[in-house]
C-alpha cells in the first residue's frame, strides 16, 4: 500500500508560505542570514544545506513576487497531475540541479531563488499540458509557446556574455530537467494532454 503524505495536494501552497516566511526573516536579520544559507561553489562542501535552503531565499520583493506568483498558478496544476511526492521530487530535484549548474558555470557567484525549480515545473507542464492557455501580459498563449519564449529570453543573455545578475544557466537547467521529467511522467502514467483555461 503506497504511503500518502500529510496535506496531500497542498505542497505548492506550503512552499509558498515557507518562502514568504523566510523572506520576512531575511528582511529582519539582514545579509548574514542570506549568506549563511545561499549556495556557492566555495561553500558547497562546508555548507551543503545551501543546495536546498537557497531555494527559499530571494534577492528582493520583485524576485519573490514573480517566483511565488508562477508557483501559485502552475504548482498546484502539476501537483494534481503527478501527485505530491512527484511534485516535491521534481521541484527540489530541479532546484538543486539548477543551482549546481549555475555555480559550476559561474563559480565566483552565489545563487539564491526558486527560479530553477519553478522553471522545472513549467517544463513538466509544457509536456503534460502543452495546450494550456496562459495569459502573458494580457496576451493568451499556449503553454508550449510561453516556455519557448522564456527559454529564448534566458538563452540570449548567456550567449551574449552580458552579465545581468540573473541565473540564466539555472533557469535553463531547471527547464531542461522539467521537460525530461514531463516526458517520463507522461509515458509512465499515460497522462494525456488536456486543454485547461487559467
Amino acid at each position: 500500500m503506497p504511503v500518502r503524505l500529510p496535506y496531500e495536494g497542498c505542497y505548492a501552497y506550503i512552499i509558498i508560505g515557507i518562502t514568504i516566511f523566510v523572506f520576512i526573516l531575511q528582511l529582519l536579520l539582514g545579509p548574514r542570514l542570506t549568506g549563511f544559507f545561499d549556495l556557492s561553489m566555495g561553500t558547497l562542501l562546508s555548507r551543503p544545506w545551501g543546495l536546498v535552503t537557497s531555494l527559499f531565499l530571494h534577492a528582493g520583493l520583485a524576485h519573490l513576487f514573480f517566483n511565488m506568483l508562477a508557483l501559485f498558478f502552475f504548482g498546484p496544476l502539476l501537483e494534481r497531475r503527478i501527485g505530491s511526492k512527484g511534485f516535491l521530487a521534481l521541484y527540489f530535484g530541479c532546484g538543486i540541479m539548477a543551482g549546481l549548474a549555475q555555480v559550476f558555470i559561474f563559480p565566483a557567484s552565489a545563487v539564491i531563488g526558486a527560479s530553477g525549480a519553478i522553471f522545472g515545473v513549467l517544463g513538466a507542464l509544457t509536456v503534460l499540458v502543452p495546450d494550456l492557455t496562459v495569459i502573458l501580459y494580457f496576451v493568451p498563449l499556449k503553454m508550449v509557446y510561453v516556455t519557448i519564449l522564456f527559454a529564448i529570453l534566458d538563452l540570449y543573455p548567456m550567449l551574449s556574455g552580458t552579465p545581468d545578475g540573473i541565473a540564466h544557466a539555472a533557469h535553463l537547467t531547471g527547464l531542461a530537467i522539467g521537460l525530461v521529467a514531463g516526458f517520463w511522467y507522461r509515458e509512465r502514467y499515460k497522462i494525456r494532454n488536456e486543454r485547461w483555461q487559467v
